[in-house]
C-alpha cells in the first residue's frame, strides 16, 4: 500500500531507490553511581568518546564546506581541545562516583540550556548543534556500535532513527538517506548537501513503521518522501525527475561560461579549496581559478607538516588540475582555531601567533613552503597570498625569507616570481594599504577575520554571533576605503569569506571594484546567476545610498530593496 510522507528537506534532490531499514534508538543515560574501581575506566571512556568525536570531526573537514560549514565544524573541534572542557568532565567523574556517559552530559547539558534560552536565532541554532554534539559524544562513551551494512550502493535509501557524520562517510555511493533526528546546521547536513545526496527529516512516529526492501521515492523539491508508490504516483514523479535532471544540467552548463554582469563586464570567480577531494567541483561549478588554497587545511592531518618536496607534489598536483589559469597559494595560517600540536596554548589566540606572525617567528615552518612555491611558479601561474598582515616591515622580512628559498632553485632556473598578494583581515591592515601597496600585485580581502576583529567578537563564541555582523554599516564603510585605497594604486582586488556568497552583498562589492570573488564551487551559480541581473550604474547608487546608514537594520532595508 502506497504511503506518503511530508518531510523537511536538509538535502534536496529526486531519488528513486529501494528502502535500507535500520532500527536504532537513543540509549537514557544512567546517572547510578560507578564503584570506585570503576573511575579510572570511565575517565578513559571520556578521553576515547572525545578522540573517536574529533576524529569524526577531522574527516569532515577533508569534505567540500563552505566558509560557514567550515567555521561551524571548527568550532565544534576547539571546543573538544579544550583542556578545561575535559578536565570538567573528568572530575566529574571522580567527584560523583558517575560513569563517562553521565559526566558528558552533566557538564554540557547546561551549557546547551543557557544558549538554547537566549532570544537569538543564531544561539538557539548553536544550542541544537551543541545538544547533538552532546548526544554523539554520549553514544561514544556507552560504545554504541551502530548496526549499519558495511556497504550501501546508488540504488539504496537508508532509513535510520540517527546517523552520525562519521558513519554517513561509509557510504558515499548511497542514493538517499532518511531519518528523525537531523537539523539544517548539524553536521550531517551539511555533508549530505556538499555530497548532493538528499537527505530528508520525518518524524520519529513517521519513520517507525516504515519497512525494509521497498520501492521508496524522495522528492526533494515537493518536500515529500512516498513509500510503494502507485502507478500513478511513479509516473508522475518520472516526469518531475526528469525535468530536475534538465535543470540540473542546464545549470551546470551554464556554470562553464563566463560570470558578467548586466553590463556585459566579465567578473572573476574563482574557488576555494582545503583539499584535493574538491577539486572535481572546481571545474565541474565553472571556476576558471583557485582564489584561495588553504594550505594548512591540506596537511592538518598529519603529526608533522611535509618537507619542501612533499609540498611541492601536492601543490603541483592542484596547479596541473586548473592550468592554465592561475592558483593563489595562501601560506600557512596556523594559530586561533587551526593548530599545530606543538604550537603552545595562548590565552587569546585568535590574538596570538598566527599567520606570517608565526611564520616569521618560526621559519622553520615557513621555509619549506616557500621553497615549493618559488619552484612550482617556474611551471605555472602562481599568486602568493600572505595571511594576517598587518605592517609593511612584515613583508620585507617574507621578502627576505622568499630570496633566501629561492637561491636554493638550480641556476637559470630562478626566473619567474610569484604574483604577491596580502590577507585584509584587520584594521591595521586596511589603514596601511597604501604603504604595503608598492610591494604587492593584488589584495584579497578576508571578511570573515575582518569582520571578527573590526567589531572585537570572536567569529567562533556562539554568544556573540548578534555582534558579528559581516554586512553592517561600519564593515561596508571599512570596505569601500579599502577598495578606494587599492584601486588608487592599481591592485587587483578580490574578497574571500563568508560575503563573497551572499546575494545581497554582491550589488555593493561590485560597487566597490572589487574584481573578483572566492568561494565554495557549488556557490557559483547562484552568485552567476545575481552578478547577470546587475548593472554597475544602479550598484554605484545602492552603494552610495548604504554608505550613509546608521544601523544594520537599515542597511538590510536597503540590501532588500533591490
Amino acid at each position: 500500500m502506497s504511503q506518503t510522507i511530508v518531510a523537511q528537506v536538509l538535502s534536496t534532490g529526486l531519488i528513486r531507490g529501494i528502502s535500507y531499514r535500520c532500527h536504532r534508538r537513543i540509549t537514557p543515560v544512567d546517572h547510578s553511581r560507578v564503584d570506585e574501581t570503576e573511575v579510572t575506566g570511565e575517565i578513559a571512556h571520556i578521553h576515547q568518546a572525545l578522540h573517536a568525536e574529533v576524529a569524526a570531526l577531522d574527516a569532515l573537514l577533508g569534505q567540500t564546506l563552505s566558509d560557514t560549514e567550515r567555521q561551524l565544524v571548527e568550532a565544534d573541534r576547539l571546543m573538544l581541545k579544550d583542556d578545561e572542557l575535559v578536565q570538567d568532565m573528568c572530575h566529574h567523574v571522580e567527584l560523583h562516583h558517575c560513569n563517562a556517559a553521565s559526566a558528558i552530559e552533566r557538564v554540557l547539558s547546561p551549557m546547551v540550556d543557557e544558549i538554547s534560552a537566549i532570544e537569538d536565532a543564531n544561539l538557539c541554532k548553536r544550542g541544537v548543534e551543541l545538544a547533538q554534539l552532546k548526544q554523539r559524544l554520549i553514544q561514544h562513551a556507552l560504545g554504541h556500535r551502530c548496526p549499519l551494512p558495511t556497504r550501501l550502493d546508488d540504488k539504496q535509501v537508508l532509513v535510520v532513527d540517527y546517523l552520525s557524520p562519521a558513519e554517513f562517510l561509509r557510504y558515499p555511493e548511497i542514493a538517499g538517506l532518511v531519518v528523525s533526528q537531523a537539523t539544517y546546521q548539524d553536521h550531517l547536513a551539511i555533508l549530505a548537501r556538499g555530497m548532493q545526496i538528499p537527505l530528508m527529516v520525518v518524524t520519529p512516529e513517521e519513520l517507525g513503521p516504515l519497512p525494509h526492501h521497498q520501492e521508496i521515492l524522495l522528492d526533494g523539491e515537493q518536500g515529500t518522501v512516498t513509500i510503494n508508490p502507485s502507478r500513478v504516483q511513479s509516473e508522475a514523479f518520472e516526469v518531475r525527475f526528469e525535468q530536475w535532471q534538465e535543470r540540473q544540467q542546464a545549470i551546470e552548463a551554464d556554470a562553464l561560461s563566463p560570470a558578467t554582469d548586466a553590463d556585459g563586464n566579465e567578473f572573476s570567480i574563482g574557488a576555494n579549496v582545503s583539499t584535493l577531494a574538491e577539486l572535481p567541483q572546481v571545474a565541474r561549478y565553472g571556476c576558471r581559478e583557485i582564489g584561495l588554497l588553504r594550505t594548512e587545511l591540506l596537511f592538518m592531518d598529519r603529526l608533522t607538516l611535509p618537507n619542501a618536496q612533499e609540498q611541492y607534489q601536492t601543490y603541483r598536483t592542484i596547479a596541473e588540475a586548473i592550468a592554465p589559469h592561475p592558483m593563489t597559494i595562501r601560506l600557512f595560517d596556523f594559530g586561533a582555531d587551526k593548530m599545530l600540536e606543538e604550537m603552545p596554548d595562548e590565552a587569546n589566540p585568535a590574538l596570538g601567533h598566527r599567520g606570517i606572525r608565526l611564520g616569521l617567528e618560526q621559519p622553520q615552518l615557513l621555509l619549506p613552503q616557500l621553497k615549493a612555491i618559488a619552484r612550482l611558479s617556474q611551471e605555472f601561474d602562481i599568486k602568493m597570498l600572505v595571511p594576517m598582515v598587518n605592517q609593511v616591515e612584515e613583508l620585507h622580512q617574507l621578502s627576505e625569507l622568499y630570496q633566501q628559498a629561492a637561491a636554493d632553485l638550480p641556476p637559470g632556473e630562478h626566473t619567474r616570481q610569484p604574483k604577491l598578494g596580502v590577507m585584509v583581515e584587520t584594521p591595521a591592515a586596511v589603514m596601511n594599504i597604501d604603504a604595503m601597496a608598492p610591494l604587492l600585485d593584488f589584495i584579497s580581502i578576508g571578511t570573515n577575520d575582518l569582520t571578527q576583529y573590526l567589531y572585537a567578537a570572536d567569529r567562533n563564541d556562539p554568544t556573540l554571533s548578534k555582534w558579528y555582523r559581516p554586512v553592517s554599516p561600519a564593515m561596508i564603510r571599512a570596505l569601500a576605503y579599502c577598495c578606494s585605497r587599492a584601486k588608487a594604486h592599481g591592485l587587483n582586488i578580490t574578497l574571500c569569506g563568508e560575503m563573497a556568497s551572499d546575494p545581497k552583498a554582491l550589488p555593493l562589492l561590485l560597487a566597490m571594484g572589487i574584481d573578483g570573488l572566492s568561494l565554495a564551487p557549488t556557490q557559483r551559480p547562484l552568485i552567476k546567476s545575481v552578478l547577470a541581473r546587475l548593472n554597475i550604474n544602479q550598484c554605484q547608487q545602492l552603494l552610495n545610498r548604504a554608505l550613509k546608514t546608521q544601523t544594520t537594520r537599515e542597511l538590510g532595508s536597503i540590501l532588500n530593496s533591490l
